[in-house]
């Protein structure tokens, strides 16, 4: 069951590329520049995505080991989406920013409904879960994160 949840939300970390909010005001948005956008993303630290450490200490994981190991993986990928929504975005970039960011909580909330299944001892009800998050959702957030690695130096397609 590795295929669980192997996520590659590593796209902020492989560019070192991470999103944004805007600041209260919004102005930040309004002046900078897309490159400054870019070149502040670069800046943020590097890291793993939120399943590595999980896997690292299970590698064959078990419901119960899900019940255990989720609230770290949903806490890390929390503060990796948090950390994107920090970056205020160009006005250039705000809609890529806010897909990524919209993908990003579609991941963390299914990570929830696991969570749940998997404290409930409920196999089959973590299964789909599982399943529609690693087809659906890892997959439209990668989608998502392609404009902006294109557009700040990246890898994206």
């Amino acid at each position: 069951m590795r295929r669980a949840f192997v996520i590659a939300v590593s796209f902020p970390l492989a560019v070192g590329l991470v999103s944004c909010g805007d600041d209260d005001d919004g102005s930040a948005a309004a002046t900078r520049t897309d490159a400054e956008y870019c070149a502040e993303l670069r800046t943020l630290p590097e890291g793993g995505g939120p399943t590595d450490e999980f896997f690292e200490k299970f590698p064959d994981p078990t419901l119960a080991d899900w019940a255990e190991g989720l609230p770290d993986v949903i806490d890390t990928a929390t503060e990796q989406r948090d950390a994107l929504a920090e970056v205020p975005p160009s006005a250039g970039l705000a809609d890529e920013r806010q897909a990524v960011l919209d993908a990003f909580d579609d991941v963390i909330a299914s990570f929830g409904v696991s969570l749940d299944a998997a404290k409930a001892g409920d196999q089959d009800t973590f299964d789909a879960e599982e399943r529609r998050n690693q087809d659906e959702n890892v997959p439209a957030l990668m989608e998502a994160v392609q404009p902006l690695m294109r557009e700040c130096g990246g890898t994206g397609e």
